[in-house]
């Protein structure tokens, strides 16, 4: 829930209005995302991890603004058989000052991207677990061996 809104996962990701039940709006589109519903600063943009992408919805209508997924991750590593390019996307977290969103992976390692989908930066290491955004240049991630603090 944020603000008045609902927001389920079912066959589809669909808003409700909190008080009346009445639907809002469903985007067929984006079919039961895998990991949790995170919101902007602004509660305007909702992004979800999934499998396979990251994709960002606007809250006001449920229109898809942009999608990160193995399209996009094979344009960046040409080269690499369909099963490396498998995204893997494990957790998306917006950045507390609200001008970006960072998108934790599981064989790709850690990107940011603008609230356009711009791509930022890309760190490509390996078995992340844990992300939380501190600021816009600041992260903690885990992995299996360390508890890191990055500064961009």
């Amino acid at each position: 829930m944020r603000g008045d809104t609902v927001y389920v996962r079912s066959e589809y990701l669909r808003a409700f209005n909190r008080d009346s039940g009445e639907p809002r709006w469903v985007n067929r589109g984006t079919t039961i995302p895998d990991g949790p519903l995170r919101f902007s600063r602004d509660g305007e943009i909702v992004y979800i991890p999934d499998r396979n992408a990251l994709i960002a919805i606007a809250t006001a209508d449920g229109e898809e603004l942009w999608r990160f997924n193995d399209e996009r991750l094979a344009a960046m590593e040409r080269g690499r058989s369909e099963f490396e390019i498998d995204l893997g996307a494990t957790a998306a977290v917006p950045a507390p000052d609200g001008g970006s969103v960072f998108l934790n992976t599981k064989h790709h390692g850690l990107f940011q991207f603008g609230t356009d989908g711009t791509l930022r930066w890309h760190e490509p290491r390996l078995d992340f677990s844990f992300l939380y955004a501190v600021t816009e240049d600041t992260i903690v991630h885990s992995g299996t061996e360390a508890i890191v603090a990055r500064y961009r």
